[in-house]
């Protein structure tokens, strides 16, 4: 339900976003805007731990449950269940997180 709601909030900041600008129609700078917007909010309050184990996740390193920093990703929506086999970033957040990834 988590992803759901992010979806449905990042279409209405757009189409916000594109009333603001004086347009009718949702362009893509509109979309990148709000996602960026909804990474940075996922970005605030991590902290070196979590961004370690994030960064794990993003070398194809595997996913703890079993870890307390972990789980809270998962819970907090940073970290996503695609299958019962597959854990990503939040697509936002790895957008956000992308420069320090490569610095």
């Amino acid at each position: 339900a988590g992803i759901l709601r992010d979806l449905i909030t990042l279409g209405r900041d757009a189409a916000e976003e594109a009333y603001l600008t004086g347009v009718e129609d949702i362009q893509d700078e509109h979309v990148l805007k709000v996602v960026d917007q909804l990474g940075d909010a996922y970005m605030r309050g991590l902290g070196p731990k979590q961004f370690a184990v994030l960064k794990k996740l993003r070398q194809g390193k595997g996913f703890d449950f079993s870890d307390n920093l972990s789980m809270e990703l998962f819970a907090t929506r940073r970290v996503v269940e695609y299958s019962s086999t597959e854990i990503r970033i939040h697509s936002a957040l790895l957008r956000a997180m992308e420069p320090s990834l490569n610095a």
